[in-house]
């Protein structure tokens, strides 16, 4: 049902709103990797979304806010220790975000529980649960493994969409931004929580620096649907 509104919607380009931040032009360079980052990987969001059932627009625009903010050189220096303590202790030592989608080793954790609680996903995704070792230990660090591939990354993004199907299968999405905003915010804030939740945290502004942040900030939200309405369809030339 998301898949078809989706794709049905997403002809329908609405005109900018007034007074709409551009993006692109506020965080230029950043903008402009992340779509270059898009661009040399656009078969490998089709080909993912192909064989799970999703919309590589939908896709991409989900972690286009993160595309921006990340930085290899970062991830880099600041993540050794970090996945250390992980690898001995898990998520309650250290809980980091990793690889271009800043996904969280509690991120992956969760989806992994999540599948084995559904059949048809468990079977779909079967990679994803599956470890060839019973030692603990070891899973984190095939985990941290996994997570540090973009291939890998890609997987648990699809795994992510197909879980927020299967939770709210009655969502009415009016419009493709709809659907954009939800899934976005759903990503950056959390799918555990309620539509409702969902819903009123989507104009919440704590992109890119986080919520201790005090300085301005935007919504996850604004940044994923701009990026839809005024580059993916108008610029990449994407199609899925």
């Amino acid at each position: 049902m998301h898949k078809l509104l989706f794709i049905s919607l997403s002809i329908i380009w609405p005109l900018q709103p007034a007074g709409e931040e551009k993006f692109d032009l506020l965080f230029a360079s950043d903008y402009k990797s992340a779509l270059t980052y898009l661009a040399a990987n656009s078969s490998s969001f089709a080909q993912a979304g192909k064989k799970f059932g999703h919309s590589s627009e939908l896709l991409s625009t989900i972690v286009f806010p993160e595309l921006m903010r990340y930085s290899a050189l970062k991830d880099v220096l600041e993540t050794g220790a970090l996945e250390m303590a992980y690898v001995e202790k898990g998520t309650e030592a250290a809980d980091f975000s990793i690889g271009r989608f800043q996904m969280k080793p509690s991120f992956v954790e969760d989806l992994e529980i999540q599948l084995s609680k559904n059949d048809s996903l468990k079977k779909l995704y079967a990679p994803v649960i599956s470890f060839k070792i019973a030692d603990a230990r070891a899973a984190r660090k095939e985990r941290l493994k996994r997570l540090q591939s973009g291939t890998w990354q890609l997987i648990y993004l699809n795994c992510f969409v197909s879980l927020v199907q299967m939770k709210f299968p009655n969502e009415n999405f009016q419009t493709a931004s709809d659907s954009i905003r939800f899934y976005s915010t759903a990503y950056n804030s959390g799918y555990h929580r309620s539509s409702e939740q969902i819903l009123s945290l989507e104009g919440k502004k704590y992109y890119p620096y986080g919520t201790a942040y005090n300085g301005k900030q935007y919504a996850y939200a604004d940044v994923a649907d701009y990026f839809y309405r005024n580059t993916y369809r108008k610029k990449l030339h994407i199609n899925n």
